[in-house]
């Protein structure tokens, strides 16, 4: 039923009827840098990105050492999550388009990315505190992007820790159509 849902959602598109729009961020820590871009994603998009995703979620891994990098354990981590291959990376139009717009703001090179993984949390899961490299662990990422595809009533929030962490939460906006 996934590669059904997958080929449909492949549909070949031009690239002038695909959503989204250049976002510029600002800026809310230097140390670390981190930027928030309200609206990055539009609507389309983000009901796109949850729907290639629903029914292929698994437990989501945790890097715990270099030769078991993504190792189940529910104390740390205990959401769900897929990680988006490199074919459907290269070959769904709107994904390539919504994958060419996050590097950009990134300023990462799509060829520096690693694969896309969306995650999923219900009501009481979580992510610990923790970093997203590990260089001893064989894990060097030079940025994370963090992207919302959906808003919540309440909970929700990813917490880094600062000084001025209230600056740090991006703003949902229901578009025209709801």
């Amino acid at each position: 039923a996934a590669q059904a849902q997958t080929k449909t959602l492949g549909k070949d598109l031009d690239q002038l009827s695909l959503p989204g729009a250049e976002v510029v961020g600002r800026v809310v820590s230097t140390e670390p840098r981190i930027y928030v871009y309200d609206d990055l994603l539009s609507a389309e998009e983000c009901e796109y990105l949850m729907n290639l995703a629903e029914g292929r979620l698994q437990p989501a891994g945790v890097v715990l050492q270099t030769k078991d990098k993504y190792a189940l354990q529910q104390t740390t981590r205990n959401n769900e999550q897929i990680w988006l291959t490199q074919k459907e990376e290269r070959e769904l139009p709107m994904l390539r388009h919504v994958l060419k717009r996050m590097h950009r703001v990134a300023h990462v090179p799509d060829t520096d990315g690693e694969g896309l993984q969306i995650g999923r949390y219900t009501s009481g899961q979580k992510y610990e505190t923790h970093l997203d490299t590990d260089p001893s662990h064989d894990v060097t990422r030079p940025a994370t992007m963090i992207v919302y595809l959906s808003d919540v009533e309440e909970g929700g929030e990813t917490l880094f820790p600062l000084s001025h962490s209230a600056e740090c939460n991006a703003q949902w906006h229901k578009g025209s159509d709801g």
